[in-house]
C-alpha cells in the first residue's frame, strides 16, 4: 500500500537537512517503477552520472540512493523522489472514504502556555510539549510570513506542500499566558506549523516581545554599550527603537555616534600563518561496464605522506567549490579543473549531433592532460567513492597514439586491417586490456590521450571495423580518398599491394620548403618537401605512391636526407622549435633582434625555400608616419577630394589603402615591400572618406547628398571652398529644423496635426526646398499618410504643384489612400490608375493632383508612365523595391519627377542591403554603387557586426530618414484602454482539457524515463501547445476526431465585440 502524504512529509522533515530539501528543487527525477511496496527512480547527477533511488514502504518508509552523499540524513535525490511520489499520490489516488469510527473527544483547538515572570517565552518547555505529541523541532526557513501584528497578537501564514495555513498567537497580559491556534486539519492542536510560526517570532523579535518594557529593556542595554545611563532622559533622546515586521531595531539616531569600546572592536588580530589544507583533490574518470561515461573532481583528506587522498572522499559540485575555495580548502586550480572537465564532457555528449564538438573535446582533453598536476583515478560509477574503489591511472602524453594499417587485395576488393599502436607497442583493437573512446585509450592502468581529433575518429571507425573492405574499381580514387589521408597520420604497409618503384632518372629533384601561416597573431612554420607528384610533411608517415594499370601501387622512396636536413635546420632556428612541432611564434617575436631576417638568410644558405611571407602582418616595418595633403574641386553633381599620402619617400595608392581599410588591416604594404603602419587615429579620420566616396586614381569623388560627412571633410581640408560651406550650412539647417519657422498647415486640410506630425510636415517642406529626397519611416499608425497629404496640399496652396504627383502603393492600400484623401484633403483631385479600364493618357493624368497606382500596374504601364512628368513620386511601403535587380526598382528609376519620397514603417526588413535601393531611388549616388555598398556596409554590418561601418552608414542616411516610434511620441497619442476579462471553461471543454492533460502527463513520464528530459523537449512543447489550443477552442485541434467547438473564451470575446466595437474594424490576436 502506498504511504500517506503525512508520512512522506514527516519522513522528509526527520531525515533530510535543510540543504538537501533546498537542493532537491534542482533535481529532475524520473519514475521507473511503482509497486504496492516500493518505487524506483533515476536522477542525473551534476557529474553526468545516473543515480538510482529506491523507496520502500511495505512496513515503514525508507529511501536509498546510489549517490556518494554521506553528510547525514537522506540526499537531495531521495527528497526529490519522495516529493514526486507524493505528487503522484495526490493526483492519481483520491482519498478513500472515511469509515465510521467511535466518536472520540474533540481535540483542544487552542494551546496555552504560561510565560516566565519576566514575560518571556520559554522555548524549551514548548518544544518538549510538542515533542511529546510527535512534533519534532523544526526551523521556520522561508515559508512563514506575518499577516497581522499588534503588541499582543500575531496572525501568521505558513506555506506547506502547496497549502497555506493560518496561525494565531495571542498574549493575555492579565494571565501572563500565550495561546496558539492553527487552522490546519491535524487531529491534535499540536502541529508543526505552530512550531514554525513560534520559532519565526522568537528569531525575529526575541523571547521577550510580549514584555511590557520590551523596547525599553533592549534600548537600555544598547545605551550601556554606548556608555550612557539608561535612566538619563537626555541620553534617551539620542537613541530610537522601532518595531517592524522584520523585528526590533534599536540604534543611535546619529549614525556618527559609536560605542565607547569601538576601537577595541575594530582592532584586527595578528594574522596567523595560513596552515596547509588537510584536503587534496584528484581527477576521477568515471566508467560503467568498462565504458567511459564522464568526469568527476574528487576531494578527500590526505594520507600521512600527503601524496594522495585517502579518506572522506567525495565528488565536488559547484556549491562545494564556492564554499571550499573561499574557506581556503582548495585553490582556484580546482575550480578550473571542474569547469574544464565539465566543458569537455558536455562537448563529448554533443558529439553525436555536432561533429565539431568532438574536435573541441579531444583537443581540450589532450591539453588538460599536458598540464594536470593532481592524481588521476578510474572509478566504477556503481560503487562508492572509497580509496579501495579508486584505481590510480598513469597519464602517458609522450607516446603517440595511432594505427598500424595493413593493406591487401582480395579480388575486386581492397582490404585494410588495423591494429592500435601505443608508442612502441601494438595491440588488436579488440584486446581485452583496452578501453577505447575518442578522448583516450586506457590500457590497463595507463591512459593515452588522443592528441589529434581526426586520429581519434579513425580509431573509432576501425574499432568497430578492424577489417574494412572497399571496392577496387579505381585505384587512383582509393589512394586519394583513403590511403593519402590515412598515411598522413598512421603507419601504412602492404606485402602484396605496394611494391618498390624502379629508380627514376629524369625526375626533378625534391625541394625543401618552409611555409609561413598566421592565425590569431600566431605564426606557424610548416616544413614541407615538394616531390614531383605531391607535397609531403617530413614528420608524417605519408607514402609516395604511384597507381598502376593493374590497380596496385608503386612506392617511390622519400628523400630522408633532405627531410632530416629540413627538420634539423628548422629546429635550430629558434629555441621554441627545438622540441619539435608545432613550430609557432608570436608575430612580435619575428622582428625581435631581426630574427626573421637572420632566419631567412640561414634558410637561403641551406637551400630551403621560405614561402608565405606575404601572409604575415609583422615583418619589416616602415617607421615613417603617414602624411596627408589635400586639394578639392567640384562639378554639377559631384566634388572631388585629391589626396596624396606618403610614408617617407613611399607614396600609397588610394585603391591599396581602401583595400587595407576594408580588410580592417592596420598596415599597408608599400612599393618597396616594407609595411607601413596606419595609426588608429589617422585611420579613424580617413577611413570614412574611402568607404563613402568613389575612388578615381588619386581622387575621391563624393555626392552632394553625402551631407553626413561634410563636417569631417571641412575639418581636415587645407582650404574651405564655398560650395562645401554651402552644403555644410544646409546640413546644419536640417539638423536644427526646430529653429526654422514651422510650415503653416493648409486651411483646406481637414485635420489637426499632432506636434510630431507638424514636425514631419516641416521636414518634408525643408527637403522640398533643398531638392532632397527623404524617407518618412514612422511606426505604423502614426499617420504617415496624413503627413504626406498635408504636404501635398501645402504644395498646391503654394503653387508648386503644376504637375500631378504619383503615389505607388500595394493594392491593399489604394482604397485607404482614396478614403484618407477624401477625408482630409478633399481639395486634391485624386485618380486611381488601377483596373482594366484605367486611363494612362498624359492629358487625362495632368487633370489631377494625385495619381494612385500599384506596383504591378506601374511595371505594366512603365512604357507610358516613363514619359509622363510628375511633381513627386511617392512610394508607400517602399521596402517593396528593396531588390535593385527587381522589375519594380527598375521601373521606378525610369520615372521622371521633381523630387521623390518613400513611406515605410520597416525600411530594413531582412538585412542592411534593403536600404540601398530605397536610398538610391531617393538620392542617387548617396551610397555609391551596388557592389561597393554591399562589401563596404551590408556585409560588414550583417556578417561581421562592424560597429564603425554601422555608425558611418547611420551618419550618411540620417539626414534623409525621419523615424519616430510609438514610444517616442506616446505622450502625444490618445491613451490606450486595456481590459482583462476572465472566464471559466465549460463542462465539455474542461473535460477535454483534463483528459488531454492526464494523457500527456502519462506519456511524458514514460518518455522522460526512457530518453531523459533533454530529448523529450519537443514532446513537452507539443503537450503545452495542445492545452493552449483547447483553452482557446477545441476546434483548433488538428486531430481527426471532432471535439466540438465549445469555447468560453470565444463566447465572451464575441459578446464584448458586439457590445463595445460597433461598426469599427478590429484585429484579434490569440496566445
Amino acid at each position: 500500500m502506498l504511504p500517506t502524504l503525512d508520512a512522506i512529509d514527516k519522513y522528509i522533515q526527520r531525515h533530510a537537512n535543510r540543504a538537501s530539501i533546498q537542493r532537491a528543487k534542482e533535481c529532475r527525477v524520473a519514475q521507473d517503477s511503482l509497486d504496492d511496496d516500493s518505487a524506483t527512480y533515476t536522477c542525473p547527477g551534476s557529474t553526468g552520472a545516473l543515480y538510482y533511488i529506491t523507496l520502500r514502504y511495505a512496513k515503514r518508509l525508507s529511501a536509498h540512493c546510489t549517490c556518494p552523499y554521506d553528510y547525514g540524513g537522506i540526499c537531495k535525490h531521495s527528497v526529490a523522489a519522495l516529493r514526486d511520489l507524493a505528487d503522484h499520490i495526490r493526483e492519481q489516488n483520491p482519498l478513500p472514504a472515511l469509515r465510521s469510527a467511535p466518536a472520540r473527544p474533540a481535540a483542544p483547538e487552542v494551546l496555552t502556555y504560561t510565560l516566565t515572570p519576566e514575560q518571556t517565552i520559554a522555548p524549551a518547555t514548548i518544544i518538549a510539549d510538542f515533542s511529546r505529541h510527535g512534533i519534532d523541532a523544526c526551523r521556520h526557513d522561508n515559508r512563514v510570513k506575518i499577516y497581522k501584528r499588534t503588541r499582543s497578537t500575531f496572525t501568521l501564514r505558513t506555506q506547506d506542500w502547496g497549502e497555506c495555513y493560518e496561525q494565531h498567537i495571542t498574549y493575555d497580559r492579565t494571565q501572563n499566558t500565550l495561546s496558539l491556534h492553527c487552522n490546519c486539519k491535524r487531529r491534535t492542536a499540536h502541529c508543526r506549523h505552530l512550531h514554525m510560526a513560534l520559532d519565526y517570532i522568537v528569531t525575529l523579535f526575541g523571547r521577550d516581545y510580549f514584555a511590557d518594557d520590551y523596547p525599553r529593556r533592549h534600548l537600555a542595554a544598547l545605551m550601556q554599550e554606548y556608555g550612557f545611563d539608561p535612566d538619563d532622559r537626555e541620553a534617551q533622546r539620542l537613541f530610537a527603537a522601532d518595531i517592524t515586521d522584520q523585528g526590533l531595531r534599536v540604534a543611535p539616531r546619529d549614525p556618527a555616534l559609536a560605542p565607547r569600546d569601538i576601537f577595541d572592536k575594530i582592532r584586527l588580530p595578528e594574522a596567523a600563518p595560513i596552515a596547509a589544507s588537510d584536503y587534496g583533490h584528484a581527477l576521477c574518470i568515471e566508467f560503467q561496464g568498462g565504458q567511459f561515461i564522464g568526469f568527476a573532481v574528487l576531494e578527500g583528506k590526505y594520507d600521512k605522506t600527503r601524496t594522495e587522498i585517502a579518506t572522506r572522499i567525495k565528488p565536488l559540485d559547484a556549491y562545494d567549490l564556492d564554499d571550499h575555495i573561499l574557506d581556503g580548502r582548495h585553490g582556484s586550480e580546482v575550480l578550473a579543473l571542474y569547469y574544464d572537465t565539465g566543458r569537455i564532457a558536455k562537448n563529448y555528449r554533443l558529439a553525436q549531433t555536432r561533429a565539431e564538438a568532438l574536435t573541441i573535446a579531444v583537443r581540450e582533453f589532450a591539453a588538460l592532460c599536458q598540464r594536470i598536476d593532481c592524481a588521476v583515478y578510474a572509478h566504477d560509477i556503481n560503487t562508492t567513492y572509497t580509496r579501495t574503489n579508486l584505481t590510480p591511472l598513469a597519464l602517458n602524453t609522450r607516446d603517440r597514439v595511432n594505427l598500424d594499417l595493413d593493406l591487401s587485395r582480395d579480388g575486386s576488393l581492397y582490404q585494410i586491417n588495423a591494429r592500435l599502436r601505443l608508442g612502441e607497442h601494438d595491440y588488436a583493437l579488440t584486446h581485452k586490456t583496452l578501453s577505447i573512446n575518442p578522448l583516450f585509450i586506457r590500457q590497463q592502468n595507463t591512459l593515452y590521450p588522443c592528441a589529434d581529433p581526426q586520429t581519434a575518429n579513425d580509431i573509432a571507425w576501425f574499432r568497430t571495423h578492424p577489417q574494412t573492405k572497399i571496392a577496387a574499381a579505381d585505384a587512383t580514387t582509393f589512394y586519394q580518398n583513403a590511403l593519402a589521408p590515412l598515411s598522413q597520420r598512421h603507419q601504412l604497409a602492404s606485402k602484396t599491394l605496394i611494391r618498390p618503384a624502379p629508380p627514376e632518372t629524369d625526375a626533378p629533384a625534391a625541394r625543401a620548403q618552409l611555409y609561413l601561416d598566421e592565425q590569431d597573431g600566431i605564426i606557424t612554420f610548416r616544413p614541407l618537401v615538394q616531390y614531383p607528384e605531391q607535397l609531403l610533411d617530413p614528420e608524417s608517415h605519408a607514402l609516395r605512391l604511384q597507381t598502376t594499370a593493374a590497380g596496385d601501387y608503386l612506392q617511390h622512396p622519400r628523400d630522408e636526407t633532405l627531410e632530416n636536413h629540413l627538420l634539423t635546420t628548422l629546429r635550430g632556428l629558434h629555441p621554441a622549435f627545438a622540441a619539435g612541432a608545432p613550430y609557432q611564434l608570436a608575430a612580435s617575436e619575428l622582428i625581435e633582434n631581426h630574427w626573421l631576417l637572420d632566419a631567412a638568410e640561414t634558410l637561403r644558405k641551406a637551400d630551403i625555400e621560405l614561402l608565405g611571407l606575404k601572409n604575415l602582418k609583422n615583418y619589416r616595418y616602415n617607421l615613417n608616419r603617414p602624411t596627408l595633403s589635400t586639394r578639392s574641386e567640384s562639378g554639377i553633381d559631384w566634388f572631388d577630394l585629391e589626396l596624396a599620402i606618403h610614408f617617407g619617400d613611399q607614396q600609397v595608392s588610394l585603391k591599396d589603402l581602401q583595400k587595407a581599410i576594408l580588410k580592417k588591416q592596420n598596415y599597408i604594404t608599400l612599393g618597396d615591400g616594407s609595411i607601413g603602419l596606419l595609426p588608429q587615429a589617422w585611420l579613424d579620420k580617413i577611413a570614412p572618406w574611402l568607404k563613402t566616396g568613389e575612388i578615381k586614381k588619386d581622387r575621391i569623388r563624393f555626392s552632394p547628398y553625402q551631407l553626413g560627412i561634410i563636417d569631417d571633410l571641412l575639418q581636415n581640408l587645407e582650404e574651405r571652398p564655398a560650395y562645401l560651406l554651402e552644403l555644410q550650412a544646409r546640413y546644419h539647417r536640417l539638423q536644427n529644423l526646430h529653429e526654422q519657422p514651422p510650415v503653416a498647415p493648409s486651411p483646406k486640410l481637414r485635420a489637426t496635426l499632432r506636434p510630431y506630425q507638424q514636425h514631419g510636415l516641416d521636414w518634408l517642406a525643408f527637403l522640398h526646398e533643398n531638392r532632397l529626397g527623404g524617407c518618412l519611416a514612422d511606426d505604423m499608425g502614426l499617420g504617415k499618410t496624413l503627413q504626406t497629404l498635408a504636404f501635398l496640399q501645402h504644395l498646391k496652396d503654394q503653387g508648386e504643384a503644376q504637375k500631378p504627383s504619383l503615389i505607388v502603393a500595394p493594392t491593399s492600400l489604394i482604397y485607404n489612400w482614396q478614403l484618407e484623401a477624401e477625408k482630409f484633403t478633399p481639395d486634391l483631385r485624386v485618380y486611381a490608375l488601377t483596373g482594366t479600364d484605367r486611363n494612362s493618357d498624359a492629358a487625362h493624368l495632368a487633370e489631377h493632383d494625385l495619381i494612385l497606382t500599384t506596383y504591378g500596374t506601374l511595371v505594366r504601364d512603365i512604357e507610358t508612365l516613363q514619359h509622363q512628368p510628375f511633381n513627386y513620386i511617392i512610394l508607400d511601403e517602399s521596402q517593396a523595391i528593396k531588390n535593385p535587380q527587381s522589375q519594380r526598382y527598375k521601373a521606378v528609376r525610369l520615372l521622371k519627377a521633381e523630387n521623390r519620397l518613400c513611406l515605410t514603417g520597416t525600411p530594413i526588413e531582412n538585412n542592411t542591403f534593403d536600404l540601398y535601393a530605397q536610398m538610391n531611388f531617393l538620392n542617387p549616388g548617396l551610397l555609391g554603387n551596388n557592389s561597393h555598398f554591399k562589401s563596404t556596409f551590408a556585409d560588414a554590418i550583417d556578417k561581421h557586426k562592424d560597429e564603425t561601418s554601422a555608425a558611418l552608414l547611420a551618419k550618411l542616411i540620417h539626414p534623409f530618414i525621419l523615424r519616430r516610434s510609438k514610444e517616442q511620441v506616446a505622450t502625444e497619442l490618445p491613451p490606450k484602454t486595456e481590459s482583462i476579462l476572465y472566464c471559466d471553461m465549460g463542462t465539455a471543454q474542461r473535460k477535454l482539457y483534463d483528459a488531454t492533460k492526464k494523457r500527456y502527463r502519462e506519456q511524458l513520464l514514460h518518455q522522460i524515463a526512457a530518453d531523459g528530459i533533454e530529448k523529450s523537449q519537443l514532446h513537452i512543447l507539443d503537450g503545452l501547445l495542445k492545452l493552449r489550443q483547447i483553452c482557446n477552442s477545441p476546434a483548433l485541434l488538428a486531430d481527426r476526431e471532432d471535439y466540438g467547438d465549445d469555447s468560453a473564451k470565444l463566447d465572451l470575446l464575441l459578446e464584448n465585440i458586439k457590445e463595445k466595437t460597433g461598426a469599427h474594424k478590429i484585429l484579434v490576436f490569440s496566445s
